[in-house]
């Protein structure tokens, strides 16, 4: 169990120093760049309830002229579907509207591999004949989010698993379900939250992204309810109140969410134990007559696109005083006759860590069937002993 190394050449005294270790920068250009080609799956729940027809809260278009909330949600939609940037040939897409009863548009087409796909879709989303809200219905967002999960299952189980779906509710009120409801919104937030949760251990990275999308200016609480930006909290999404928003449409808005999204999302790195080894460390190596020693540590990584490793950060000087705790009493654990003090007190040009390569490109795992799983890597270390640094054992944490 390679735990421990030497600075020569220095003053003679014993002295055990933690080395808290370590924090890694990601550059992200090889998996953003990825991400940015894949195609995205949408799910549409559209609110046709009847205060979406009301002449009480009407809005101007682009041009000024004076519309029902229905009719710039339609836009809305229609705008998403018609930008290729959001909406890439091999996306999927599913239309559920949500009034008194809950209804998925299953004629309609569900993926767009051509053009002609495209603007059929987008006929469909403009034509009054075959999307229109009910001047009497009510807000059913349970039945619509029980409708998104099986929808959202569906897309995961028959595509590539890391294709990321956005579950996208347009809404312009709160939770107001029939009488005979048989979907409470709590339960099936609680359901969505937990299988996104499954998803993102599996995989390494969150596929499932959710936006409630506020048409009107709307209460953040309501009693004996739930409004949209509870909604949006209780689903771990983004509530976006595009009454608030400046500088762009909503598919505009829409768009810099996704690319955002994608942009910033990281496989799951872990730090593994060496062989003969119960707990992780870091083989710092054995510092040379130089004042150099060679090390190395071993990552896992679980991730659905490669990764680049561009730096290490020695962090000990940002360490908490919890950690530096336990990491003194394992110390003193696996060296117990040895003085034991944490590396922060020493100046940070004490000991400096640095990565034997200018960055490291790590795939993960995948196998013929495009299962993804955990991989073990190897990075090898490069440490200096400055002027600074006193003779004594170094233990990594």
């Amino acid at each position: 169990m390679k735990l421990f190394f030497s600075c020569p050449m220095r003053k003679s005294f014993w002295a055990a120093l933690l080395l808290s270790f370590v924090l890694f920068l990601f550059d992200g250009t090889a998996s953003s760049a990825l991400a940015a080609e894949k195609p995205v799956n949408f799910i549409f729940l559209i609110d046709v309830s009847g205060s979406m027809l009301s002449k009480s809260t009407m809005v101007n278009d682009s041009a000024g002229n004076k519309v029902t909330l229905f009719e710039a949600l339609r836009k809305a939609v229609r705008d998403i579907i018609a930008d290729e940037r959001l909406i890439k040939r091999g996306s999927r897409v599913a239309f559920i509207t949500f009034g008194t009863t809950v209804d998925e548009k299953t004629d309609w087409p569900s993926s767009i591999e051509s053009e002609t796909e495209r603007n059929r879709l987008v006929s469909l989303i403009a034509s009054p004949q075959t999307l229109s809200a009910d001047r009497k219905g009510d807000t059913y967002m349970g039945g619509a989010l029980n409708q998104a999960l099986a929808r959202a299952n569906d897309f995961a189980l028959s595509s590539d698993p890391c294709t990321n779906t956005f579950i996208l509710m347009l809404t312009d009120g709160w939770d107001e379900p029939p009488k005979d409801a048989q979907y409470q919104v709590q339960n099936l937030a609680r359901r969505i939250v937990d299988r996104k949760h499954e998803i993102h251990k599996k995989l390494g990275i969150d596929t499932w992204q959710i936006a409630v999308i506020g048409l009107k200016r709307l209460p953040t609480a309501k009693a004996g309810t739930t409004t949209a930006a509870q909604l949006a909290t209780m689903l771990e999404g983004t509530f976006l109140d595009i009454t608030q928003e400046k500088g762009g449409s909503v598919s505009e808005q829409i768009y810099s969410a996704v690319s955002k999204t994608l942009a910033n999302q990281r496989g799951v790195f872990t730090l593994l134990n060496k062989p003969g080894c119960s707990f992780p460390i870091v083989d710092f190596g054995t510092v040379d007559n130089t004042g150099w020693a060679n090390g190395s540590l071993d990552l896992e990584l679980l991730a659905c696109d490669e990764e680049e490793i561009s730096a290490l950060v020695e962090s000990s000087l940002k360490a908490s005083g919890p950690f530096w705790k336990t990491a003194l009493s394992n110390a003193k654990a696996i060296k117990p006759n040895a003085k034991i003090e944490p590396v922060n007190v020493l100046p940070a040009s004490a000991i400096t860590i640095s990565s034997a390569e200018p960055s490291y490109t790590i795939k993960p795992n995948i196998d013929k069937e495009g299962h993804r799983s955990a991989m073990r890597h190897t990075i090898n270390l490069r440490l200096h002993a400055g002027s600074e640094c006193p003779v004594g054992t170094f233990v990594g944490r």
